[in-house]
């Protein structure tokens, strides 16, 4: 993106040795010198990192191992290239995930460690309804999005995030081994951020099943991130006004709402990176 396309957000702004950041994007030398490296090293292969915020958020998640970083970037830049990601809006996956997935959806608050994240209940997932390419590919999209809503800052890139998978009712028909492998090749090892914890609600009778098929496509140490808890022991997680009430707790906030309010503080943290003094050429952008 050119830096004259974007108007500095007026929020609070913290100094840092980059300059005034906002806060929560404030980033040390080192990040910066890894980003250097990164930024180098991807132009040689011809990779594409859309913005200074993925480059930092690549060199953070991977604590400047740069194999780790180029082995997220090389992915990322598939999953981008295979689902035409270009070629869709942020509002066409929106409204797509709403009308074919809209009940799936959970808005749960940060868990006690602090982890931003968001919640779905499987046992509503029919993947029939994803039956055309143009599905597949706003489903993708739509994965990635929500990746977004867990990344609003650097400093939420630094922390980490959770996940809530509410397996209530959930059987076979739910499941979907293309579906899931697809989805996955967004968040593991190709999207740039932590998944620190996987809250798997009231799992079922053959949950070690559904691992052992998770296990295909998912690595293990991911799997070992996975924490199953019955609905009215969430409150070991989380606060009761972070949890939904469908699981007993008090959470007023609409998904929908929130993940609008998160994708904006994720483009204002973009966009004030983009005009940031920094380390780094960009090759490329890809639109989000």
């Amino acid at each position: 993106r050119s830096p004259s396309r974007h108007q500095q957000p007026p929020r609070e702004m913290a100094s840092s040795s980059s300059g005034s950041m906002l806060v929560g994007n404030e980033l040390s030398d080192e990040e910066q010198q890894w980003m250097a490296q990164l930024s180098d090293l991807a132009k040689a292969e011809g990779l594409t990192i859309e913005t200074r915020f993925l480059l930092a958020s690549y060199v953070i998640v991977a604590k400047g191992d740069m194999k780790k970083a180029l082995k997220r970037v090389r992915n990322y830049n598939k999953v981008v290239e295979q689902f035409k990601f270009n070629e869709l809006t942020e509002e066409q996956t929106t409204a797509w995930l709403k009308k074919n997935m809209g009940n799936l959806v959970i808005r749960i608050g940060q868990d006690k460690n602090g982890y931003e994240g968001y919640g779905f209940w499987l046992g509503a997932l029919d993947p029939k309804v994803v039956e055309t390419e143009m599905d597949e590919r706003l489903c993708v999209r739509a994965v990635g999005d929500n990746m977004r809503t867990l990344t609003p800052n650097i400093a939420a890139v630094r922390k980490g995030a959770c996940l809530l998978t509410d397996l209530t009712g959930v059987g076979w028909a739910n499941l979907s081994v293309s579906l899931e492998k697809k989805m996955s090749s967004v968040y593991q090892d190709s999207y740039p951020f932590k998944m620190k914890k996987v809250y798997i609600v009231n799992p079922p009778s053959f949950f070690f099943a559904i691992l052992k098929l998770a296990s295909l496509f998912i690595k293990q140490k991911l799997i070992d991130r996975f924490c199953p808890v019955k609905a009215e022991a969430l409150s070991e997680h989380f606060d009761t006004s972070s949890i939904p009430p469908r699981h007993g707790g008090t959470m007023s906030e609409d998904f929908w709402g929130a993940r609008e309010m998160l994708l904006k503080q994720h483009h204002a943290s973009v966009a004030e990176m983009e005009v940031t003094k920094g380390h780094g050429e960009l090759r490329g952008v890809v639109s989000m």
